[in-house]
């Protein structure tokens, strides 16, 4: 448990509790930096320290700001996390805190500061805030956390937030949107995976395109199948009568024998009207087919439609149920 202490610090115009280099020059943070402006700073960072001295923190922690912008140093911007911190501001101090470990870095402050640095960093994650990492696969893809745009697909993206409730969306050309909601409590590490439905416009038939021709074209084969049946047929009656008209000639009364071609010629008649009806037939369902089977146009179907997801919630100081949207 980190106790937020208020001790007494020498004043910055009175020698720095930041770490000096060994060769005793003055640290990086002084160079560039005017003897004016850094004496408004030191005027406004004392003015803070009364106001911290007085519990006047929303206050003071205006002047540490302003004093910031007159002079980048480790020392004013440490007093400001530890205020920060002391008045439940603890996004606002990791970020300070983040500022000051990729500027300076947390080795300028004297030894006795870091050990208070890293103390306050780890109530931080663990009391107050949670840790939230988003995955990305998809080139283009516009990812935004509680509506504040974080990165472009593909990536991943780590985020340290207040413990309380969050959205993750993505937007991309050719995609349905993506919204994502979760609950995180103090300490809690959550990955959100982003994957994105495609929004585009399918068409569909009953059957390939194909099916309806393949079904005329056979209707028709047996149309012409039948015509030659037909045509068949009428040349072995031809033949029958020759053969009737070579036994009768001559006689008045005349009985022939029944020719062969003649017999035959009634079988592929018979055989040509089927032929001809079932080739219509299938014709006529390969004309339905195709008026049937027409391209359908319909859009796509998003996948990542509004469901509701269910987890645990345990850390050290906190246990229950987080309970989550996506749509």
């Amino acid at each position: 448990m980190v106790t937020w202490a208020c001790t007494e610090r020498l004043p910055l115009w009175q020698g720095s509790r930041t770490a000096w280099a060994e060769d005793n020059t003055q640290p990086a943070w002084y160079r560039g930096v005017s003897a004016e402006e850094q004496g408004r700073a030191r005027t406004l960072f004392s003015q803070a320290a009364d106001l911290k001295a007085e519990l006047l923190l929303t206050d003071a922690i205006a002047k540490y700001r302003a004093a910031l912008r007159h002079w980048d140093n480790p020392e004013i911007r440490y007093e400001l996390i530890t205020v920060l911190a002391r008045s439940a501001q603890a996004i606002e101090a990791w970020q300070e805190l983040e500022i000051l470990r990729q500027g300076w870095g947390i080795a300028a402050l004297l030894p006795e500061d870091q050990a208070q640095v890293r103390d306050i960093e780890h109530t931080l994650l663990n009391d107050h805030l949670a840790v939230i990492e988003i995955h990305c696969d998809a080139s283009g893809a516009e990812i935004a956390l509680d509506g504040e745009h974080v990165f472009v697909g593909p990536g991943v993206y780590r985020a340290v937030v207040e413990a309380s409730m969050h959205v993750v969306s993505a937007e991309n050309e050719g995609y349905f949107p993506m919204t994502e909601s979760m609950a995180l409590a103090a300490g809690q590490q959550s990955t959100v995976t982003i994957e994105m439905s495609p929004d585009r416009l399918i068409q569909e038939r009953y059957f390939t395109p194909s099916t309806p021709w393949l079904v005329t074209g056979a209707g028709a084969a047996l149309v012409l199948l039948g015509v030659g049946l037909q045509w068949q047929a009428q040349r072995d009656f031809d033949r029958a009568e020759e053969v009737y008209r070579d036994q009768c000639e001559g006689m008045l009364m005349c009985e022939p024998d029944r020719p062969a071609p003649f017999g035959r010629a009634q079988s592929i008649r018979s055989i040509s009207y089927w032929t001809l009806i079932s080739g219509a037939a299938t014709v006529l369902g390969g004309v339905t087919l195709l008026a049937v089977n027409r391209a359908r146009t319909r859009r796509s179907e998003n996948e990542n439609d509004v469901q509701l997801d269910f987890a645990p919630i345990l850390s050290e100081k906190a246990l229950g149920l987080s309970v989550g949207y996506e749509f």
